[in-house]
């Protein structure tokens, strides 16, 4: 404790934190359903604690909500935490918490890693996103906390903290709104690339203001000492004046990708030139620091398809870090280049390293603000002290034994160190807990992989010889869609090179069976040109208020007559063992309200319903709309199916689904439960996608319990969106093992998954 109590003082000067009455939330608070309450209960040595309890049945919303009003200003706010503590999570399938800003719910998730165990969630305010616009936070009126039933039975949360923090070091960053421009991409975009620096800036200790554009004013940027800008074309032109008007009085800033002239200017930088990645022999895959001028700090693996090419630097840039390419050379190409001002890196943050990154831009930040050095070292030995002292572990003497060695380094102001020994204390807590489970006979061990080329810089052969190495003994790589195919095709004009042949040569030396990815409906990835094309043919599906969504409607016979030819042509040219279906589904419970569903429907009730589409949005016909959603999404498989089985016997089809069948049916009708009982699939690869392995179990048991078939099960494991360790894959591992299902899949090959995860499954001992 009175190590604790030593670096809380280092902290005082720079944090401070909104933390909710929580008499006033009890008494106050509002929720659905008759069996919910929010009570006050009183624990010994935990002072007040916030109850949340309800109980879950078969007749009950598929949603609990406890809303708690609050009165709060949080423009300026780095996020929110809570001391949580849950017993039966395995009745929830997902929590989230929800704001309420003006008339905007900003919504994030977050993991209950354990049953009746205390533990800290901080959620990020860039975490939290907008559902229906961007709104300013400068007058949030509700807090809303949110379990999605998963199972039956009696959930009960307990909070004894919950808290809006402020910075910790006078450090703000500016989430974009795209307000200027009229690309649906562009928010999205604006907000991941937000997010992505938030949680590696938070992971390493530094908490940053989180300001949307809309609350963004020079009174309001004036008293940070650093400004941190993830997307600059994300902001509107007149408040890039204010970001320049922020420089002048001599603010220090952060920018990447793109600079508008003005502002490279006033930041002492060229403009450069964009450039591909492909460009550069062995394509981009890291940043690395420059040894003598971020000591310390080890190379960011970060696989980004382009970056602002600098052919040379004026006297008042300095280069901090270099483009190296995915075989580990360095490049000529800048990544990173500092000024008097501030930093550019050449491209956005794309979090593909958390830890890393997160210690190459405090570092970054720490060259302007010395002080951001030393709270992000204490913030983040505090939270690793609290991790420790919270968690069940009966084995933690490895891990405080580090956390004084973290100590040590911070009292000798050696606070990259400090977060070093941070870190490896955390990763001996949690490695005490793992046992190996031994590998079911024939188990599929599989990942997807995005790239068509095999890993970029790699080709296929070097990157189905790296994975098979580890253990694992097949991939799913992206081969058609309606818009493109990574093999010649005399019915798609865009081919994205010849991907799939190449991966199925380089298989076929390596030993590992491919499963041809084809991504169904969902085209919200292609070009706009294409959507547009599709648009005029009146082929995507609508939402009620008559949206044209980038879907392909599965009742406009083109679109099924599509599907049904690229699948014939991708099996009848390409000698695969599987073909696996993505995105068959619809994209939300809103969709989809064309002609060709409202004439379908009509043909199912034998009259033409009206007023369209009122009547099945609720009343009588709601349930009915739902039975043909998923009678429509049934027809787009078995219109494959068929393609599939003609062309070639014995090959297995599976599908990419929802995590939770129940839910799947109503959201996106997505009726996968029958599928696999009635054989219509090979097997089916749940997207549950958890941080904890307590949720991932919790998830994969009602899986279990809902279609009794372990066999046609092959979970998804979220190593890329969860971020996760080894140790974490290794448990999710396991827990698939136990159930015995037929194996698993990861969720995605990339630089981090080859080069680092899997190889630490070997030394884990979970290879096979």
């Amino acid at each position: 404790m009175r190590i604790i109590l030593t670096i809380l003082l280092a902290l005082a000067c720079y944090c401070g934190a909104q933390e909710l009455n929580l008499r006033q939330a009890a008494n106050r608070c509002r929720y659905n359903g008759e069996t919910t309450e929010a009570i006050l209960r009183s624990a010994p040595n935990s002072g007040e604690l916030l109850e949340l309890k309800t109980v879950f049945s078969t007749a009950s919303s598929v949603r609990t909500v406890w809303d708690i009003p609050i009165n709060l200003n949080l423009m300026q706010t780095a996020g929110l935490r809570m001391e949580v503590c849950c017993r039966n999570p395995a009745v929830v399938s997902q929590f989230n918490v929800y704001i309420k800003t003006g008339n905007t719910w900003q919504s994030a998730q977050f993991e209950i890693s354990a049953n009746e165990q205390w533990e800290s969630v901080f959620i990020p305010k860039a975490s939290f996103s907008p559902e229906n616009g961007v709104s300013s936070w400068n007058n949030c009126t509700t807090l809303r906390i949110a379990a999605w039933k998963g199972g039956v039975g009696q959930l009960q949360l307990y909070f004894s903290h919950l808290e809006f923090v402020r910075q910790n070091a006078g450090v703000a960053l500016v989430r974009g709104s795209c307000s200027h421009t009229n690309n649906s991409k562009a928010l999205p975009e604006a907000l991941r690339h937000a997010r992505n620096l938030s949680s590696a800036l938070v992971l390493a200790g530094l908490y940053p203001a989180v300001i949307e554009e809309c609350d963004m004013s020079f009174t309001i940027l004036r008293p940070y000492r650093f400004l941190l800008v993830p997307s600059i074309d994300s902001i509107a032109p007149e408040q890039r004046d204010t970001i320049m008007q922020y420089m002048r009085a001599g603010g220090k800033v952060g920018l990447f990708y793109t600079l508008p002239p003005p502002l490279a200017a006033e930041l002492g930088t060229p403009v450069g030139k964009y450039t591909n990645a492909s460009s550069v022999q062995g394509a981009l895959g890291q940043i690395v620091p420059d040894s003598q001028r971020l000591p310390g700090c080890k190379p960011v693996r970060q696989l980004s398809g382009c970056f602002i090419a600098l052919e040379s630097l004026p006297s008042s840039c300095t280069a901090m870090a270099w483009w190296g390419n995915c075989t580990g050379q360095v490049t000529r190409w800048p990544a990173v280049v500092k000024t008097a001002r501030g930093f550019w890196m050449t491209h956005v943050y794309m979090n593909q390293d958390p830890i890393n990154g997160g210690r190459l831009f405090t570092e970054l930040i720490g060259g302007f603000v010395p002080e951001a050095q030393q709270a992000a070292a204490a913030t983040l030995f505090n939270r690793t002290a609290r991790d420790i002292t919270l968690s069940s572990s009966r084995v933690k003497g490895a891990a405080y034994k580090m956390l004084d060695e973290a100590k040590r380094n911070y009292h000798q102001r050696q606070y990259g160190e400090t977060a070093t020994a941070c870190f490896k204390s955390l990763e001996l807590l949690k490695r005490t807990t793992l046992t190996a489970a031994a590998a079911n006979p024939n188990e599929l061990r599989a990942l997807w992989c995005r790239y068509p080329g095999g890993l970029p810089g790699l080709g296929w052969q070097r990157t189905l010889e790296t994975i098979h190495a580890s253990g694992f003994n097949a991939i799913f790589p992206i081969s058609a869609c309606p818009y493109f195919t990574t093999y010649e095709s005399r019915m798609i004009s865009r081919v994205q090179g010849e991907g799939l042949p190449e991966c199925i040569t380089a298989a076929n030396r390596t030993g590992l069976r491919v499963h041809a990815w084809v991504n169904c409906l969902g085209i919200e990835d292609a070009p706009e040109s294409v959507i547009h094309a599709f648009a005029r043919e009146g082929r995507l599906q609508l939402s009620s208020k008559g949206t044209q969504l980038a879907w392909l409607c599965p009742n406009n016979p083109d679109n099924l007559q599509l599907l049904s030819r690229m699948a014939s042509e991708l099996v009848t040219k390409n000698v695969v063992e599987g073909v696996h279906l993505d995105r068959i589904r619809y994209p939300g419970r809103d969709s989809c309200f064309c002609e060709h569903c409202r004439h379908a429907f009509a043909k199912t009730l034998g009259f033409t319903p009206s007023p369209w589409p009122g009547v099945v949005l609720g009343g009588d016909y709601q349930q009915r709309w739902q039975e043909f959603r998923k009678a429509s999404i049934n027809r787009v498989l078995g219109t494959i199916s068929q393609a599939v089985c003609s062309a070639r016997s014995n090959l297995y089809l599976s599908a990419a689904v929802y995590p939770d069948w129940t839910q799947a049916q109503v959201t996106v009708g997505q009726d996968w439960g029958t599928w696999c009982k009635m054989h219509w699939v090979s097997f089916v690869c749940p997207m549950s996608y958890h941080g904890s392995t307590s949720q991932f179990t919790s998830t994969l048991n009602r899986q279990l319990a809902q279609i009794q078939q372990p066999n046609m099960l092959v979970p998804g494991i979220g190593t890329g969106p969860m971020r996760m360790s080894a140790d974490e894959l290794a448990r999710q591992i396991n827990a698939t093992r136990t159930a015995r299902t037929y194996g698993f899949i990861l969720f995605d090959l990339g630089q981090r998954e080859a080069f680092e995860l899997l190889p630490a499954l070997n030394k884990l001992g979970i290879r096979n």
